[in-house]
């Protein structure tokens, strides 16, 4: 019996059973995979394609994340999506402050610069007549072209004799009347008839700008004048009136000596006034709008307007910079997934 068990003992180590040779064909099977696995990736090939791999996915993470931080929409066109402001914020309102700085523009006062010559030519012609008349007892002996000039009368001469002072020279009370129409004078502007029209309609500012020599002043713009304006003759006649000459012919004389010729003594200083409206513009704050959490920047199916595209940018900067830093890595982690899916 013995024996029949050492016979059947080393019977059954020679023959195996059926499970234990699948246990042992696993085995062999799971060791076979792992020094397969173990190779592959040990493959020039396999590592390459794994640093592909890596390599396609952070680039393509990072250019997608920088993607969706671009405004990839433009003005008029046609939006296919519904956007929300996610946090409130406060921004510039371009629209508001270009209307601010442009009404700013408008108000600026237009600059015009005397002409000096006219004025001292005025000023000197004015002064010298009682003595450039003094030995003129008739109006006959007075030069065609000055008695012309002054439209003068037996009346107007015999007036400008009594201005004459000490050594036929003008009264002090003459020249100081001539200093105040000439001061007068400045302060209302003639204007070509073209530059009076824009000097009357364009802009929104009550007043204009002299610049007389070194001195500048602003004078209002119902008092600039018109060359070819039919009232001319009554603003000189005026001006005379309120520099001290009194009614008769010596005020007759001065308003007949500015109407005699008639001429622009201010014109227009186009780069000085862009400079002082550019200048003013420059000078108004940026404009702010509080938008509230929630509020439409656009929808689906509008047309994208400028204000909408300025506030759409504003809100995605302001969002990267406000917002709590687990939904700024929620939204970059589900775009760098979608890489990683594709």
């Amino acid at each position: 019996m013995a024996g029949e068990r050492g016979r059947t003992s080393i019977f059954s180590w020679g023959k195996r059973s059926p499970g234990s040779t699948r246990r042992v064909n696993i085995r062999l099977r799971e060791e076979s995979l792992v020094e397969k696995t173990f190779d592959l990736v040990q493959s020039p090939k396999v590592v390459w394609g794994v640093a592909i791999l890596l390599a396609f996915i952070v680039l393509g993470s990072l250019t997608v994340i920088w993607s969706r931080e671009q405004p990839l929409v433009a003005v008029g066109r046609v939006m296919n999506e519904t956007r929300l402001v996610r946090l409130t914020m406060s921004a510039e309102d371009k629209a508001l402050t270009e209307a601010a700085r442009d009404a700013a523009r408008k108000s600026t006062p237009r600059t015009y610069v005397a002409d000096q010559t006219y004025f001292n030519e005025l000023k000197t012609s004015m002064e010298s007549l009682p003595r450039a008349l003094a030995s003129a007892t008739a109006i006959a002996d007075v030069d065609p072209k000055l008695r012309e000039q002054f439209r003068l009368t037996e009346a107007s001469l015999a007036a400008l004799r009594g201005e004459l002072g000490e050594g036929a020279e003008p009264s002090q009370r003459w020249t100081t009347r001539v200093v105040n129409f000439i001061t007068l004078l400045q302060g209302r502007p003639l204007l070509d008839e073209q530059t009076f029209q824009r000097a009357t309609t364009e802009g929104i500012g009550l007043s204009v700008r002299l610049l007389i020599g070194d001195t500048q002043k602003e004078v209002l713009r119902t008092d600039v004048l018109s060359v070819e304006d039919g009232r001319l003759g009554d603003a000189i006649d005026s001006i005379a009136r309120d520099a001290g000459f009194g009614v008769g012919p010596l005020r007759q004389l001065v308003v007949a000596r500015v109407l005699s010729s008639p001429q622009p003594t201010f014109r227009f200083d186009e780069t000085q006034t862009t400079a002082d409206q550019n200048l003013a513009a420059a000078n108004v704050p940026p404009k702010f709008r509080v938008t509230s959490e929630g509020q439409p920047i656009f929808r689906r199916g509008e047309v994208l307007t400028s204000t909408a595209y300025d506030l759409y940018v504003a809100e995605m900067k302001h969002f990267n910079q406000r917002a709590d830093w687990w939904r700024v890595w929620l939204q970059w982690s589900s775009l760098s997934a979608a890489v990683v899916a594709i």
